[in-house]
């Protein structure tokens, strides 16, 4: 949705459609009423809440080795951190610009034909 509400003419509609359902099909009031989320949903959603964690830290990460690498002037640590902030940044824009809602974004934009 567009961030629009229900009107309470909207919501009471809906009420009424359900309870009328509920009355005309008893498995169906068994299913609504022992509807649970997937596994695979609340994965998803436990993953959305540690993703900036994550990020966060491989910066950090990325900082520490980007200190050690001038310090030492290590070969090997340049590369290591040359990755990391690679991983960083990838996995910034898969952050920033994600689809809040889960859905494709439309690649034309809103209101495009």
């Amino acid at each position: 949705m567009d961030g629009r509400r229900l009107t309470e003419a909207e919501r009471r509609a809906l009420v009424e459609i359900e309870m009328r359902l509920r009355q005309e099909s008893r498995q169906l009031d068994h299913e609504l009423s022992t509807m649970t989320r997937s596994r695979r949903a609340r994965m998803k959603d436990a993953l959305d809440r540690v993703r900036g964690r994550v990020v966060l830290a491989l910066g950090l990460v990325s900082l520490t080795l980007l200190i050690g690498a001038l310090r030492t002037a290590s070969t090997a640590l340049t590369w290591v951190f040359a990755i990391s902030w690679a991983l960083t940044l990838i996995s910034a824009a898969v952050l920033l610009f994600r689809p809040r809602d889960g859905t494709p974004r439309d690649p034309a934009g809103p209101g495009r034909p």
